[in-house]
């Protein structure tokens, strides 16, 4: 079978998977956003009445405050006079990995 016929014989196949993956990937954003937005109206609610942890039926609501991950600034380090070449021998690759991109045929 030459290779192109191949190829539109596994894109028809693929089809329906592909639009279902697609709606569930809207419906799974259109849900997402829903909680943030519950979230933080909820949120704002506890912070306006200076709650910080508030029972409702079977939920404990609490809010946590992060004050943010610490991070190593490359250039912060260079500025106080760590060479590059320590940056590059200290900078290591992640695991690969292959991951499924589906794009529409438009942004080709």
């Amino acid at each position: 079978m030459p290779k192109l016929e191949q190829t539109a014989n596994i894109a028809v196949g693929l089809r329906l998977k592909v639009d279902e993956r697609q709606d569930l990937i809207a419906q799974r954003d259109r849900i997402i956003q829903e909680i943030a937005t519950l979230s933080d109206e909820i949120s704002t609610t506890m912070a306006m009445a200076d709650e910080k942890q508030v029972r409702v039926g079977p939920w404990l609501l609490t809010l946590v405050e992060n004050s943010g991950r610490l991070t190593l600034d490359k250039h912060r380090l260079l500025e106080l006079g760590v060479p590059p070449e320590t940056l590059t021998a200290a900078t290591v690759r992640g695991q690969p990995s292959i991951s499924l991109q589906v794009r529409t045929a438009a942004e080709e």
